[in-house]
C-alpha cells in the first residue's frame, strides 16, 4: 500500500513539473519568437512602440530610420566585443590560479564599453526626440507616464 502510494505521489509530481514547464514554454513562445528576428523588449523596440502612438510624418519616420540604421554594423561589432570580454571574464573566473590584475582590468574594459554604450543611446535617443515636435514630445511624456503607472501598479499587485 506504502509503495503504490509513492508510486501515485511520483508520478503526479512528474506531471506536475511537466506541466507547470510546457505552461512556460508556451507562455514565452512569442518573446521567443521575437528574439529570434532580433527584436528586444526594451531600448529601441520600446521606443519604436512609443513612437508609434505619435503620428509622425513620412519625413520623421525616414529621419528616425536612418538614426537607427546609422551604426549598426557598429553596433553588432561592440556586441561581438561585449561577448569575447564575458567569455574571457569566465575563463580568468573558474582557471586554477585566479589572476586578479587580469579580471580588475577585463572589469575596467567592460565597464568603459559599456560607458560608451550607454553614451551612444543617449545621444541616439537625443536625436530622436529633436525631430519631434513640441506636441508629440508632450504625448510621448504622457505614455511615459501611463507606462510608468502601470509598471508600479503590477509591481504592487505581485508584491501583495
Amino acid at each position: 500500500m506504502v509503495n503504490r502510494t509513492k508510486f501515485i505521489s511520483t508520478i503526479l509530481a512528474v506531471l506536475f513539473v511537466f506541466t507547470g514547464t510546457t505552461q512556460a514554454h508556451e507562455r514565452h513562445k512569442d518573446r521567443n519568437k521575437h528574439m529570434e528576428h532580433g527584436y528586444h523588449y526594451g531600448g529601441w523596440h520600446k521606443m519604436q512602440r512609443a513612437l508609434a502612438h505619435l503620428d509622425l510624418t513620412d519625413e520623421q519616420q525616414q529621419a528616425i530610420e536612418k538614426i537607427h540604421q546609422t551604426g549598426k554594423a557598429e553596433r553588432k561589432a561592440k556586441h561581438e566585443q561585449m561577448r569575447t570580454f564575458k567569455k574571457q571574464m569566465h575563463e580568468l573566473l573558474i582557471a586554477e590560479q585566479i589572476d586578479s590584475g587580469a579580471i580588475k582590468a577585463l572589469s575596467l574594459q567592460i565597464a568603459e564599453e559599456k560607458a560608451n554604450n550607454l553614451i551612444a543611446n543617449a545621444e541616439k535617443r537625443q536625436q530622436v526626440l529633436a525631430l519631434l515636435t513640441t506636441e508629440q514630445k508632450k504625448r510621448l511624456e504622457e505614455i511615459k507616464a501611463k507606462r510608468h503607472a502601470k509598471k508600479l501598479a503590477k509591481r504592487q499587485r505581485h508584491s501583495n
